[in-house]
C-alpha cells in the first residue's frame, strides 16, 4: 500500500476557530476531503480570532496534538521561533507545504527560514485567502505593502505555485507579486455534508415581510454601513435583519451602532456575533434573503452557502459572482446606485410564497449545480500534484 504525502499547513487560524470567518470552514474542507490521500499537518495560532485572542485552554499548546484526521500545531505568541519552525517542518517531514495567508507570521516564518536554504527545496503553494486585493491591501497598507516590495526583492516568493480562489484574484497576483508566475484558479472547496432537503425547508413568505441577513465579520470591506443606510429608505412593510459575525473592528462596530439607532420602526435588527458555522447554516435557512454589499472579495463563499440554503441573494458587483446578473434570485448591484438597492429589497419585500418559493428553489439549484459540476476537488489535486511534481528548487 503506498503512503500517503504529507501536507504541512501554515495558517492564522484553524478549528476550532469560529471567529476568524470562512477562511478556516474552507480549510477544514480540504483536510476533511483529502484525507484519505494525503496526511495532513496544521500549524496555527493558538486562539479563535482576532476578536478572540484569549489562549484555546482545552487543547495542548505550542505541541503536536490530534484534531481530528489531522495532527495540529497550536503556537503562541512569540512562541514561532527559527528553531521552533525547523522542528515542525522536521516533525511533519512534509512532501508538500500550504500556506494560507502571504501575511501572516507563520507564513513569513516559514518563507524566511526557506530562504535560506533549509527545508531540502520542499515545493510550496501560497494561497492569499483575498489579502493582496485592493481593499485587502488597504487596512495596514503601508506595512503590507512594504512587506511584499521587500519579500519580492528577497526572493522570498520564489519557485512558488500559487493558488488564486477566482480569475479576480489572479489577476491581482499577477500584478502584485509579478508576471511570471505558475497560478492555478481553484475555487474554495464547500463541504461534503450539506442538506439540500433541510436547506430547501424555508419559512413562508408573506407579501410585506421580509427576513434578511448579512454574514459577514464586522470590517469596513464587508460594507454594512452600505446596508443600514440603504435601510433608513422607505419600505413599506416589516424588514428583519440578522447581522451575523464577530465585531472584528470596533471602531467600524461604533459607526455602525449608531446608524442601527438611527432605523426606522419597521426595520428590526439583531446582532448575533459570532456563531459557529453549524448555527449559521441554520440561521440562513431560516431566513428569506442574503444581503452583502461588500467592497470586494476574492470568491465569496459566504454568497455560496446562502444560495445553497435557498436564500436569494442581494450583493454588490465586486464578487466572483457577476454572472448570476441574468439569474432570477441575484442581484447584483454597484454600491454607488443606492436606488438600485433599496428596489432590489422592495422587490423581495413584496413577493408572495409562490414567487419566493420559486426563486428560492432556483438559487439552491444552481447552488447543487455549480458545486457538482465545477469540480474544485479535481482542481485541488491537480494542483497538489503539479506542486509535488515541481523539482527541488
Amino acid at each position: 500500500m503506498t503512503s500517503r504525502k504529507r501536507i504541512l499547513i501554515f495558517a492564522d487560524y484553524y478549528l476550532p476557530s469560529v471567529g476568524a470567518g470562512g477562511g478556516v470552514r474552507i480549510l477544514a474542507n480540504i483536510v476533511e476531503r483529502f484525507s484519505d490521500r494525503y496526511e495532513f499537518f496544521v500549524v496555527a495560532r493558538d486562539h479563535d480570532s482576532k476578536t478572540h485572542r484569549q489562549a484555546f485552554t482545552h487543547i495542548p499548546l505550542n505541541q503536536w496534538t490530534t484534531h481530528g484526521e489531522t495532527q495540529a500545531y497550536y503556537f503562541s505568541r512569540n512562541r514561532l521561533t527559527s528553531a521552533v519552525t525547523d522542528s515542525i517542518v522536521e516533525y511533519a517531514k512534509p512532501d508538500l507545504v500550504f500556506l494560507n495567508s502571504i501575511f501572516s507570521i507563520a507564513s513569513v516564518r516559514f518563507l524566511w527560514e526557506r530562504r535560506k536554504g533549509k527545508y531540502g527545496g520542499v515545493p510550496v503553494i501560497v494561497s492569499p485567502c483575498g489579502e493582496i486585493l485592493v481593499e485587502g491591501l488597504k487596512r495596514k497598507s503601508l506595512k503590507k505593502r512594504s512587506y511584499l516590495l521587500f519579500a519580492n526583492s528577497a526572493g522570498l516568493h520564489k519557485n512558488i505555485v500559487w493558488r488564486a480562489t477566482s480569475e479576480l484574484e489572479r489577476d491581482e497576483i499577477l500584478k502584485v507579486i509579478g508576471a511570471d508566475l505558475k497560478i492555478f484558479v481553484v475555487p474554495d472547496l464547500p463541504a461534503s455534508d450539506i442538506d439540500w432537503a433541510r436547506a430547501a425547508d424555508k419559512p413562508v413568505k408573506r407579501p410585506g415581510h421580509l427576513s434578511a441577513a448579512f454574514v459577514a465579520r464586522i470590517v469596513p470591506n464587508k460594507n454594512l454601513l452600505h446596508l443600514l443606510d440603504v435601510l433608513r429608505s422607505e419600505f413599506d412593510g416589516q424588514i428583519d435583519l440578522k447581522v451575523i459575525g464577530p465585531h472584528e473592528d470596533q471602531e467600524y462596530w461604533s459607526k455602525c451602532l449608531e446608524a442601527i439607532d438611527r432605523l426606522p420602526q419597521n426595520v428590526r435588527l439583531t446582532a448575533t456575533g459570532l456563531l459557529s458555522h453549524e448555527e449559521v447554516t441554520e440561521s440562513l435557512r431560516d431566513t428569506h434573503c442574503f444581503i452583502l454589499p461588500t467592497k470586494t472579495e476574492n470568491f465569496g463563499y459566504a454568497i455560496l452557502e446562502a444560495l445553497a440554503n435557498g436564500c436569494p441573494a442581494i450583493i454588490s458587483d465586486r464578487t466572483h459572482w457577476n454572472d448570476l446578473s441574468d439569474r432570477d434570485f441575484a442581484w447584483i448591484l454597484d454600491l454607488a446606485d443606492k436606488d438600485a438597492w433599496r428596489n432590489a429589497i422592495r422587490a423581495c419585500l413584496g413577493m408572495d410564497e409562490n414567487e419566493y418559493r420559486r426563486i428560492s428553489t432556483s438559487a439552491q439549484e444552481f447552488a447543487k449545480h455549480w458545486i457538482e459540476s465545477s469540480n474544485v476537488e479535481g482542481r485541488l489535486e491537480e494542483m497538489f500534484k503539479f506542486a509535488l511534481n515541481a523539482a527541488p528548487n
